[in-house]
């Protein structure tokens, strides 16, 4: 019998809606477009679509399915998506954010290309994925990285200059990752390294060390935050309070302080927030 992803062009499904679903094995399925969706500003995605009777998961977004689609501003991603294919939203210049949903373990090299800076703005990568290739989110104006993990989160690679080519530096990296992501000093920019403020936060709290002696993640040369348990200063009001990253009390009038990343108490919760 003839696999369905020998001859995935003759079960090639093109729906109403300018998207075009492709078999890659007998159970999943892949989407890409045709040139009618560049009419289109948003785009939902399908968890399922039926191919000549047959159901398919939709796992995969082929290489180059939207690339160069400039009007392309919102992208509804399945909850089954595992793939992101090469150059998938290369050139997408009017999408500024996407949800990566929770299944998702790779996106491909180019995947997010920003052609002249326009872009995504935020981004967060679930706690599932595994690798980001190499210029995955180049030349994207990023001001947000979230790096999310979980006790059952993996390896993590990103791949070169996979953040790299900004017009300017990401102003916070987030990172929940108890290893830390596996990056080449290129992956950044060089200008990330001296001004982006890096938080680790939840899982890998208990490895700050790691980061701080990782020969990329340590070059970065903002205080590494990871939760307000220096703060020596006490107290069992609920008002909120300020306290600088080492631990020294500032007050509760938020108006006067410079703008930076301080220790914000409530009670008996803290953060680390930056204040614009």
């Amino acid at each position: 019998m003839l696999a369905v992803a020998a001859f995935p062009s003759l079960f090639a499904q093109t729906g109403e809606n300018g998207l075009i679903f492709t078999p890659v094995s007998d159970t999943e399925a892949s989407v890409s477009s045709d040139s009618t969706l560049t009419r289109k500003a948003d785009i939902s995605i399908p968890e399922t679509v039926t191919i000549n009777g047959h159901s398919y998961t939709v796992t995969e977004v082929a290489p180059n399915a939207f690339a160069n689609n400039t009007n392309i501003s919102s992208v509804a991603l399945p909850s089954t998506l595992v793939t992101i294919g090469d150059h998938a939203f290369d050139g997408c210049t009017a999408l500024k954010s996407i949800e990566l949903p929770a299944n998702l373990e790779t996106i491909g090299d180019y995947a997010f290309f920003a052609k002249g800076g326009a872009g995504l703005g935020e981004i967060t990568l679930p706690s599932k994925m595994k690798e980001v290739g190499d210029s995955a989110f180049f030349n994207a104006p990023l001001t947000t990285l979230t790096i999310d993990g979980d006790s059952s989160s993996g390896e993590l690679t990103l791949g070169n200059a996979a953040f790299s080519g900004l017009s300017r530096a990401i102003e916070n990296i987030y990172v929940a990752r108890a290893t830390p992501p596996k990056a080449d000093v290129s992956t950044f920019n060089q200008r990330d390294y001296k001004s982006t403020f890096l938080t680790v936060f939840g899982d890998a709290i208990p490895s700050r060390d790691l980061y701080l002696t990782d020969p990329v993640w340590s070059l970065f040369k903002q205080p590494i935050i990871t939760s307000a348990a220096d703060i020596e200063h006490d107290t069992e009001t609920a008002k909120s309070e300020y306290f600088t990253l080492g631990g020294v009390y500032l007050g509760t009038d938020r108006s006067l302080l410079s703008p930076g990343i301080y220790i914000h108490r409530h009670g008996s919760e803290s953060e680390a927030v930056y204040l614009r």
